[in-house]
């Protein structure tokens, strides 16, 4: 019986024990997108969105001035990085140099 892709890979990845890797890469993707929409692409590549723990995303920056400038929008990424995952999946940000 033929079976659609779409329908096996969540079932696939469970099986294969990557399920909360591929969700912390698809959090991770999604904030490195609000930061270019929100920094324009030339500044947010010195931002690089390196892991999430206990729903805080760490964010290593290039300059001093970027962790300010995340701190300062914090929120505002934040809102706009759960809707675009559809839930409150990030409850804060740290970023470092």
């Amino acid at each position: 019986m033929l079976q659609r892709l779409d329908k096996l890979m969540p079932q696939s990845i469970k099986r294969a024990g990557v399920a909360g890797g591929v969700k912390a890469a698809m959090i991770l993707d999604t904030v490195s997108k609000v930061l270019t929409e929100r920094f324009g692409e030339r500044i947010a590549s010195a931002m690089k969105p390196v892991k999430i723990r206990n729903r805080i995303v760490t964010i290593r920056c290039g300059e001093s001035v970027m962790t300010e400038d995340i701190r300062m929008h914090e929120a505002e990424i934040i809102r706009d990085a759960n809707a675009k995952l559809g839930g409150d999946e990030i409850e804060g940000l740290r970023a470092v140099m």
